[in-house]
C-alpha cells in the first residue's frame, strides 16, 4: 500500500517483486498467480485481497494476529488446492533475543521503519 515501504523492502532487504495494491497484480508474467504469498501486514483487508493472487498448489503464509473475522471464498480457495500456514512466529525467547540484538546495534532498526 506504500510505495515507500515496497522501495525500502526492495533496496534494504532484497525483495525482487513487490507490488502495490491496486495494480494489475496478475498481468504476464504472473497471470497464475503466486505461488508463495507471504503476508505479515495484520490487515484483514489485505489478507483477504491475497486470496485471489494464489497459484494452483500455492501456499498462503500469514505471519500476524488479527482480531477480525478473515473471510474467503471456499470454493475459490479449494480449487487452487492451495495450503495455509499461520504463525505469529515467535516464542518469549525469541523477543529477548531479538530486543538483546537490538541493543548491541546489530540490527539497523532505522532500516524497518518507513520514511
Amino acid at each position: 500500500m506504500s510505495r515507500t515501504r515496497l522501495n525500502q523492502a526492495t533496496e534494504k532487504f532484497g525483495f525482487k517483486d513487490t507490488h502495490l495494491v491496486g495494480n494489475d497484480i496478475l498481468s504476464a508474467p504472473l497471470q497464475d498467480g503466486f505461488d508463495v504469498i507471504f503476508d505479515a501486514t495484520g490487515n484483514a483487508q489485505a489478507i483477504e485481497a491475497g486470496f485471489s493472487l494464489l497459484a494452483h498448489g500455492s501456499r498462503y503464509v500469514l505471519v500476524s494476529v488479527v482480531k477480525e473475522t478473515i473471510c474467503f471464498s471456499d470454493p475459490e480457495f479449494h480449487k487452487r488446492e492451495t495450503q495455509i500456514i499461520g504463525s505469529r512466529n515467535a516464542t518469549g525467547e525469541d523477543f529477548e533475543a531479538v530486543m538483546s540484538a537490538i541493543r548491541a546495534s546489530r540490527i539497523d532498526t532505522d532500516a524497518l521503519s518507513a520514511r
